[in-house]
């Protein structure tokens, strides 16, 4: 009994950490080409990762392989030029290895539980001008809501006003740090997008006691 128990507790560690979870492991790229891009704004693309909200720890290895490394422990077998970040993810070039070629990696992301509430869908913007800006920053400088009560956001969640399509499935190209970011929230301009944009609505989760619930966690916790 005691050993079911035992092994019911490791599982349990291993799905989550301090009562956060880990995401599916991601697996985007593959090394054939320029090298393994494993980087979170690419796989933002296809979806979701967290929820849309703020990544707060994330772990690497090997396909195939089960030896995990994070960019405070363990050891990558290859120079990376991103080193397994929780908002950035893992990039590997193939020019810089002495092989001349990566290995095939996966990330997974640690994601918060942490409570809030989500503000409605918010549309301060059309896409008639130079795009459509509907960042955080916007909001608060231009429409005078003061998203959070002036509180970093956590999460964001972003939409096509018309078809409500996820933006993720909409074609567009966003602006750098603006691909429905959780801080930063999503833009899209004419030019970067190279024709006119869709009409966006944007949703952000508000901490309901401040921001103190980031602090409280820190990756180098990890036990591999």
């Amino acid at each position: 009994m005691k050993l079911v128990l035992l092994a019911l507790s490791c599982a349990l560690a291993l799905s989550s950490v301090q009562g956060h979870f880990w995401s599916p492991w991601y697996d985007r790229d593959n090394p054939s080409g320029l090298g393994d891009y494993e980087n979170l704004h690419a796989q933002k693309k296809r979806g979701y990762v967290c929820g849309g909200c703020k990544p707060i720890a994330a772990q690497c290895r090997v396909k195939g392989t089960t030896n995990v490394f994070t960019r405070w422990s363990g050891t990558a077998p290859n120079k990376l030029v991103i080193h397994c970040s929780p908002t950035k993810g893992l990039v590997c070039v193939n020019s810089q290895q002495g092989g001349g070629s990566c290995k095939d990696y996966e990330i997974r992301y640690l994601c918060p539980t942490t409570s809030g509430s989500w503000t409605s869908f918010l549309d301060r913007d059309d896409p008639s001008g130079t795009g459509d800006w509907e960042s955080t920053r916007a909001f608060r400088r231009f429409t005078k809501n003061n998203l959070c009560g002036g509180r970093r956001t956590m999460c964001a969640q972003c939409r096509a006003k018309r078809s409500r399509y996820p933006y993720y499935k909409t074609g567009d190209r966003y602006n750098t740090f603006h691909d429905c970011n959780w801080e930063n929230g999503l833009v899209c301009t004419t030019s970067v997008n190279k024709k006119i944009c869709k009409d966006y609505e944007a949703r952000f989760k508000c901490p309901t006691i401040g921001e103190w619930w980031l602090g409280r966690f820190r990756e180098s916790d990890i036990k591999q």
